[in-house]
């Protein structure tokens, strides 16, 4: 027991006389870390969330529209699966979530908005 604590405290003293030298050997390096502009956040994927559902142009009744969406779903994610589907209603809008599986096993949740064809049958 003695000898990890020893070990340990090796180590600590080590790690603290390295970032101390470096701390004091390249200010420039710290200086620069500390005002390099935040990262741009990551723009929403299509179909990830309420505002980015999928518009399905084409889709006019309900059968071109549930053929359109596992097109899509064909074209853009191949070898993916259906998994479940949801019907869903967010400020007056129709949408459809349909979550599907990858090859590997990640899964991923679509949103299509669905509100334009909904309901109609030719």
């Amino acid at each position: 027991m003695r000898l990890i604590a020893g070990c340990i405290a090796v180590a600590t003293m080590i790690s603290a006389f390295g970032l101390a030298q470096t701390a004091t050997h390249e200010p420039a390096l710290a200086t620069q870390v500390a005002t390099s502009p935040k990262p741009q956040s990551t723009v929403a994927e299509p179909g990830s969330s309420y505002d980015t559902a999928i518009v399905l142009d084409g889709a006019k009744d309900e059968m071109s529209g549930i053929g359109a969406e596992h097109s899509y779903i064909a074209a853009h994610f191949p070898g993916w699966r259906l998994k479940e589907q949801s019907l869903l209603n967010q400020n007056s809008r129709i949408y459809d979530r349909i979550d599907i599986i990858g090859p590997t096993g990640q899964t991923k949740g679509l949103y299509f908005d669905i509100t334009e064809w909904f309901g109609k049958l030719d």
